[in-house]
């Protein structure tokens, strides 16, 4: 084998771009999102999709909250938010068990393990936070419990609560956030992690 060949991999280019109709707990509030990926998602439960969730300021409490790979620029005063943030990742969080492992012993929120991509399905996790809601401001999640290699999608998904619920703005339309991702393979550059826009949150 060639030693000196660039290592390759799968990538996962992921672009959180702008919300819609986001309900905001006062008119100077601050929205802002974060993105996730997990491994293995055959092997969760239907249950799991609901019990993930983000981390995203210190002190947060919860079963299975991951520290964000991806998280976005604050936007204030607009329940129409443009984001315009980006990464391209080239790991996920472990498998469910492994999850639940760390989440026991109270290592879960602050872990950095990541599985490289392969090419094999990934389990992605969206949640909006707003700074006028008390622990971690938490307003809305998004699921998509499988995306395979070679999937290339630009388009809005509607936002849930934490029960599955949809959620509704002050105009009375459905919140929603639109997401470019492309999942490939692909050589991985030295600094493969690195995004374009703010630094992901395991790594501030």
């Amino acid at each position: 084998p060639d030693n000196n060949a660039p290592p390759t991999g799968a990538g996962f280019t992921l672009e959180l771009l702008e919300a819609k109709s986001v309900p905001l707990s006062s008119a100077g509030a601050t929205l802002w999102a974060c993105a996730s990926l997990a491994s293995h998602p055959d092997q969760m439960e239907t249950r799991h999709f609901l019990e993930l969730d983000h981390a995203p300021r210190n002190g947060a409490t919860g079963d299975l909250r991951l520290m964000p790979q991806l998280k976005t620029k604050g936007v204030t005063g607009s329940a129409d938010p443009n984001f315009g943030d980006s990464a391209t990742l080239v790991g996920a969080h472990p498998p469910i068990g492994t999850l639940e492992g760390l989440a026991k012993r109270g290592e879960l929120e602050g872990s950095t393990v990541r599985e490289p991509l392969k090419g094999e399905p990934v389990l992605m996790l969206v949640t909006m936070h707003d700074s006028g809601i008390a622990g971690d401001g938490f307003v809305a999640r998004m699921v998509v419990p499988q995306i395979g290699i070679g999937n290339s999608v630009d388009q809005w998904f509607m936002l849930q609560d934490r029960e599955g619920g949809q959620v509704v703005g002050s105009d009375g339309q459905a919140s929603q956030i639109r997401i470019r991702l492309l999942y490939d393979n692909m050589v991985l550059p030295a600094n493969a992690a690195t995004p374009r826009g703010p630094p992901p949150a395991d790594a501030q």
